[in-house]
């Protein structure tokens, strides 16, 4: 069985699945046009290839026998306007957002949400960034845009502002470094190779909360 992980970008988002590829509830909040709109999709790319062009990859993708089975999106604060409605906000100047991370039905408990959170701390850690935060979601529905609160809990996320549905919770980067045996463990049990790595861009500093 093949298995493959590749960086998100413009290159790489018709490998979301449907209706991934065509929602911008995280990256244009209320601008958003309808969700699985063609607009939507336009949108979508657009603000994919400027964040690409300014910062980096913003995920990573993991494919098995070229089937989608998971992905991450993930980028500072400021280029995501949903950010500034959530009522857990804000997130800390010094994290970048997990906006998303979903492993589809079939593919789950096969270990794949652990590989692209470990891969995506890897990356954050190699661009200098101290932390990662996300808005989580205590009873996700199937096709939720946010990460469930027990798989944050379960990869050592914290709660740092409560919310009866959302809370906003937080990892320190600096205790991924303790992953790294586990993560290549679980790369090789998945047969799944190493992204090539891309040239990395210092994170901006993040807008100041309204």
């Amino acid at each position: 069985m093949g298995r493959k992980l590749v960086p998100l970008g413009p290159e790489t988002l018709d490998l979301l699945p449907e209706p991934c590829r065509r929602c911008v509830f995280w990256e244009l909040g209320a601008k958003a046009r309808p969700r699985g709109s063609e607009d939507a999709a336009l949108q979508k790319e657009a603000w994919l290839s400027s964040v690409v062009l300014e910062w980096g990859p913003a995920g990573h993708v993991v494919s098995v026998d070229g089937e989608v089975a998971g992905y991450s999106l993930f980028a500072p604060t400021h280029m995501f306007d949903q950010v500034g409605r959530q009522a857990a906000r804000p997130v800390s100047r010094d994290a970048v957002l997990l906006a998303t991370l979903a492993v589809l039905p079939r593919f789950e408990s096969q270990g794949i949400g652990r590989v692209l959170l470990q891969t995506m701390a890897r990356d954050l850690t190699k661009r200098k960034v101290r932390a990662v935060e996300a808005f989580a979601d205590r009873a996700p529905a199937r096709r939720d845009c946010r990460v469930p609160a027990g798989f944050l809990e379960a990869s050592g996320f914290q709660v740092v502002r409560e919310h009866p549905r959302y809370p906003l919770m937080r990892m320190d980067l600096r205790t991924a470094l303790t992953w790294k045996d586990a993560r290549e463990a679980a790369l090789e049990a998945l047969r799944v190779p190493a992204p090539a790595q891309p040239a990395l861009r210092p994170v901006p500093s993040s807008r100041p909360p309204a």
